[in-house]
């Protein structure tokens, strides 16, 4: 496999980039316990977009990991899971932002994943009301029941330093990523740690 584009996210910050149909992105988590907010659009045709909630109406689950074919707005294929090597990943959070931050002891200036992705797809004309919710990469999420009767998900596994997903894309697309910048309560391990995306063919 060629590889065509490799670099790396900054922990608590985004990257938005492009792929043709038939190439591979592979997300790697480079320290370990470092979630990633994931989305993608269509293109040219921006208002197609990966869908979660069709994703897991048509799958009839939340988790999504090899073998799995993932689609958008529209019910079209956009994506497949070739590899995974942690196998976890949530479909139902929104992106954090500043109310979230504020509501568990965050302060306003702390950056957050929509800020994230409002900075880095408005060069390409996708206004902020526009943002998708996003497939959250290598997030093991806690049962809300547990939470509710009072565990905290500590003893969940967690993704390991060089963890990593390879996504062929079925289409064009425009991609954006966000390494997360939520650190409260020891989410991503209590700090927010750097992604590395490659890009191949």
């Amino acid at each position: 496999m060629k590889i065509l584009e490799e670099f790396v996210v900054l922990g608590g910050y985004g990257r938005a980039f492009t792929v043709k149909a038939n190439q591979y992105v592979t997300v790697t988590d480079l320290e370990g316990e470092q979630v990633v907010d994931f989305m993608a659009f269509c293109q040219p045709d921006a208002k197609e977009f990966l869908s979660m909630s069709r994703c897991r109406l048509g799958m009839r689950r939340n988790n999504f990991t090899v073998g799995d074919t993932l689609v958008t707005n529209f019910n079209n294929p956009m994506l497949a899971v070739v590899e995974d090597t942690f196998g976890i990943h949530d479909s139902t959070y929104a992106a954090c932002d500043t109310a979230e931050h504020l509501r568990y002891g965050g302060t306003i200036d702390e950056r957050t994943c929509q800020q994230n992705f409002k900075e880095n797809l408005a060069p390409y004309g996708i206004e902020e009301w526009r943002i998708p919710d996003p497939w959250n990469l290598f997030q093991n999420t806690p049962d809300m029941n547990a939470i509710a009767a009072g565990g905290q998900g500590s003893e969940l596994k967690h993704s390991c330093a060089g963890d990593y997903i390879m996504l062929k894309f079925l289409t064009d697309a425009l991609v954006a990523v966000s390494a997360c910048p939520f650190v409260l309560m020891g989410f991503n391990g209590g700090k927010a740690t750097p992604i590395k995306i490659t890009i191949s063919e």
